[in-house]
């Protein structure tokens, strides 16, 4: 019995590298669980790039910026990752600290709503986008626009 087994695994082996040479040289594996979009990175590199689409992904999806409580540990704690690891994620990827990312997605959220809205206060605005208080908000705003928000939805009302 043991012998008609082993003949028949054999026979089976030698099939395979008969007929799918590719599953015997590695490459099938590799392409199969390690599809790396650009070879000329590292491992580590390709990880990392990896776990930044992950992480933009659930942030545009889930909009966690939106809570002016979050942390570094909440986010992390969102996304799976260890607080170590998303704080060199974001720093070697966006090259900015944790609260300067979270406020470029604050401020882009808040573009929005001055740009669409007639109706919104600039306060609720930024509260509604995550910001605790209005300086920070307006010290965020005028740095990247050159303007005040009240400026800005000037600039771009609704007609």
């Amino acid at each position: 019995m043991i012998s008609i087994s082993m003949s028949i695994a054999i026979y089976t082996i030698g099939y395979f590298v008969y007929k799918e040479p590719q599953i015997f040289d590695g490459e099938f594996f590799v392409q199969l669980f390690l599809p790396i979009k650009n070879k000329e990175d590292s491992f580590e590199d390709n990880l990392i790039n990896e776990f930044y689409d992950n992480l933009i992904s659930y942030i545009e999806r889930e909009k966690p910026f939106k809570d002016n409580e979050l942390r570094l540990a909440n986010l992390a704690d969102k996304v799976g990752y260890s607080t170590h690891l998303l704080s060199k994620i974001i720093n070697k990827k966006s090259r900015k600290n944790f609260n300067h990312f979270i406020n470029d997605y604050r401020l882009l959220e808040a573009e929005k709503l001055l740009s669409d809205s007639k109706d919104l206060s600039i306060k609720s605005i930024y509260f509604d986008v995550g910001f605790n208080n209005k300086v920070t908000f307006y010290k965020a705003f005028k740095e990247k626009h050159n303007c005040t928000p009240t400026q800005f939805k000037t600039k771009n009302k609704i007609r």
